[in-house]
């Protein structure tokens, strides 16, 4: 079993889609696949082949991440006033 799923970690850390991974590596679908890596990494195919990805790759020549303002932008409404205790 966990040959197979090496040979599956390395297949999707290569870029290969997960359905044709788990297929090539002798699971029946993508569903067993999904449920061991998920068992034995803590993460699913598709974190797992992002984070082999971004091992493969030198430091600092990844998506920069710059903090904004947040997902709605700045706040221009002062938030609402808080209720006294009873």
């Amino acid at each position: 079993m966990l040959v197979r799923l090496d040979r599956a970690a390395r297949a999707l850390s290569a870029g290969r889609n997960a359905a044709d991974t788990a297929l090539s590596c002798g699971y029946t679908d993508q569903s067993p696949l999904h449920r061991d890596v998920l068992a034995f990494a803590g993460r699913t195919p598709g974190a797992l082949a992002a984070t082999a990805n971004a091992a493969d790759r030198p430091r600092g020549t990844g998506p920069v991440r710059r903090p904004g303002p947040g997902p709605r932008g700045p706040r221009t409404t002062p938030p609402p006033p808080r209720r006294k205790p009873l």
